[in-house]
């Protein structure tokens, strides 16, 4: 499929699309973009979606739910990127029906902290980690700085609650995940940031609250092969 012929599908479809979508779709035909696209079922799609996409880019929640509605029906997810923009469209594998559309700005997903701020935020922490990821923070340069994820908290309480759950009765070691879950699910919808710290026997996953003015909790994993 080209780029001139996803335009197409998408505006000669019978439900009205969001401005960003058919901008970034002429401007993927402007530039002769690439689409890739990849056939599966409508289930698997969204277990991929959940599992791992979802984790990482705030927003596809909703593709996901778009696409479970359809079940073992196949689909076809359309990708294409131009400059920082990334659309996703979900077609019906028999005929040209539009389930799901998402443009994916990552410039506007990129935020940071640095390691300052980040002690500041942690020497303050109640968490039960928190000791743990100063030790970690410790053995970073001070110049160093941490990318930030947004996320749904509540949907990634949730995806991180069977993710390690899992993960645990694999002999994984992971501390403090009912403390962080709980954290996330307390933020009643809210978004919140995620990022990772570096530790000598694994890794640190740090909830901060948006506005980067608290950290929620702190979840250790160790063992957990990637």
């Amino acid at each position: 499929m080209t780029s001139a012929e996803l335009l197409v599908l998408l505006t000669d479809g019978r439900d009205p699309l969001p401005r960003s979508v058919l901008r970034t779709a002429s401007r993927l035909v402007e530039a002769d973009a690439p689409v890739d696209v990849v056939a599966m079922p409508a289930v698997a799609l969204a277990r991929m979606i959940d599992t791992t996409y979802a984790e990482s880019t705030d927003g596809l929640a909703r593709v996901a739910d778009d696409v479970r509605a359809f079940a073992d029906t196949p689909v076809r997810l359309c990708r294409a990127e131009v400059d920082e923009d990334v659309l996703l469209v979900v077609l019906a594998a028999a005929e040209p029906i539009v389930i799901s559309v998402f443009v994916h700005d990552r410039a506007a997903q990129r935020v940071s902290i640095g390691h300052e701020p980040l002690e500041r935020l942690l020497r303050r922490s109640r968490s039960s980690n928190r000791a743990v990821a100063l030790d970690a923070l410790r053995g970073l340069s001070p110049e160093a700085t941490f990318a930030c994820h947004r996320q749904d908290a509540v949907r990634t309480a949730s995806t991180f609650e069977r993710k390690y759950s899992a993960a645990v009765h694999s002999g994984v070691d992971v501390d403090g995940l009912d403390e962080f879950v709980s954290a996330l699910r307390r933020q009643n919808g809210e978004a919140v940031l995620l990022l990772d710290l570096p530790a000598a026997d694994g890794g640190l996953i740090v909830g901060v609250r948006e506005d980067r003015s608290e950290v929620l909790a702190v979840l250790s994993v160790r063992g957990l092969q990637s």
